[in-house]
């Protein structure tokens, strides 16, 4: 929407008005009450700088917010007293309406500018990073949604005052140093470089950030753009994930871990390029008779000790994984032979057997395993652990049968 505020109307045409799509609102002079209420909604003012509207200019100035999208005010004036006055009150530019044809082509030109900065305003507060843009004293220019959600500013707060109040400490009383030095030498302190600073919030609050600097120009004027990543929140996801995917007791990998990565070591085989993969099933022998006897303390140390073991057993690539209580699954990446998916098995059988120590005694546990083959043994995910989990528990059944025998 553009305001233009009477009697400034007869300088514009219908013409400029076409070519940008605008809405044309008059604004009639000691009528301005609407305008002020919305100062931020119009994307331009034009004004018929008189003594009378001097008033209506401290008021809109003072009215309007930089809330990413800056409404700019053009004074129309006759003389150059009134152009050094308008300026002064807070107008961002003028025009002579001595010269309506050179008013018109200016005015025009003013529109796009002012189209321009809107569309790119809009994409910048679409990004996730925080992105602040200051001259070359230091003062902020313009502040993104991302920055005001990471410092809980509003541009009205900020615009207009040192960076350094973003900053702690040393980056806060160092910065303007780097940043005349950089001027005056043009030596690099963090221009095209990044690196971790310590950010300051509203409310006092600290945090860990991660800068990026470019320097660029605007005409004549130099402007630095930083581009601003919360560390803390990439701390904080990266956390959630670990958590979501691992278990809590044991510290490996946990079934939802699992049943997200098999449909993806799935989903790339293919005949002409096949990746095979084998699933172990392991399901510790007599457990609960642990748990009964010795504590579930105890019981919590020996599934800790047989997640170390299991992680320590196997290869880079390979997940180690707890699916509950006492089963756990890894999954062997890239092995193609069900010899090769037996013995490394049997390894892990054998490593989960040696004692743990625990309260000042050797506690024993047996495992029993079972392996499935990716894709002979199952299509899915699913399929593979239904496997697995059957050729395992055949296993236990056959060594409770031996243990009967040999104690009859």
């Amino acid at each position: 929407m553009l305001y233009i505020c009477e009697p400034a109307q007869p300088l514009l045409d219908d013409a400029i008005l076409l070519q940008t799509g605008l809405d044309l609102q008059v604004a009639r002079l000691g009528a301005h009450d609407e305008l002020l209420q919305r100062a931020s909604a119009v994307a331009l003012v034009v004004l018929d700088f008189t003594p009378q509207s001097m008033g209506f200019v401290k008021a809109f100035v003072a009215a309007r917010k930089p809330n990413g999208m800056w409404t700019p005010l053009i004074a129309c004036c006759r003389t150059s007293a009134d152009i050094e006055t308008a300026l002064a009150l807070g107008a961002d530019d003028f025009l002579l309406v001595s010269d309506p044809v050179t008013v018109r082509s200016r005015l025009r030109v003013l529109i796009q500018q002012k189209l321009r900065s809107d569309k790119l305003n809009g994409i910048l507060n679409c990004t996730f990073d925080g992105i602040v843009s200051i001259d070359e004293t230091g003062v902020i220019l313009s502040f993104n949604k991302a920055a005001q959600d990471m410092f809980g500013y509003t541009p009205m707060d900020v615009v207009g005052r040192n960076v350094s109040v973003l900053m702690e400490g040393a980056d806060a009383s160092q910065h303007d140093g780097h940043l005349r030095r950089y001027l005056t030498t043009g030596t690099e302190h963090i221009i095209g470089q990044g690196r971790e600073l310590v950010g300051r919030a509203k409310d006092g609050r600290r945090f860990p950030l991660f800068l990026q600097v470019a320097s660029l120009r605007s005409g004549a004027d130099r402007l630095f753009v930083g581009i601003l990543k919360n560390l803390s929140v990439d701390a904080l996801a990266s956390a959630l994930r670990h958590e979501v995917l691992h278990d809590p007791m044991t510290g490996i990998a946990n079934r939802r871990r699992v049943l997200s990565v098999m449909p993806e070591w799935i989903a790339r085989h293919s005949p002409t390029l096949p990746t095979p993969f084998a699933v172990v099933f392991i399901d510790l022998d007599g457990f609960k008779a642990i748990n009964d006897t010795y504590g579930h303390a105890a019981g919590d140390a020996i599934l800790k000790a047989v997640g170390q073991r299991l992680t320590h057993g196997v290869g880079s690539s390979d997940i180690a994984a707890r699916l509950a209580g006492d089963e756990f699954v890894v999954l062997l990446e890239g092995v193609s032979s069900q010899g090769v998916a037996r013995n490394v098995a049997a390894r892990l059988v054998e490593k989960i057997a040696e004692p743990v120590s625990f309260g000042g005694v050797s506690i024993g546990v047996r495992a029993s395993a079972g392996v499935a083959q990716f894709p002979d043994d199952g299509a899915t995910a699913d399929d593979l652990l239904r496997r697995a989990d059957a050729l395992m528990y055949a296993q236990k059944q056959r060594r409770k049968q031996s243990d009967l025998v040999q104690r009859s």
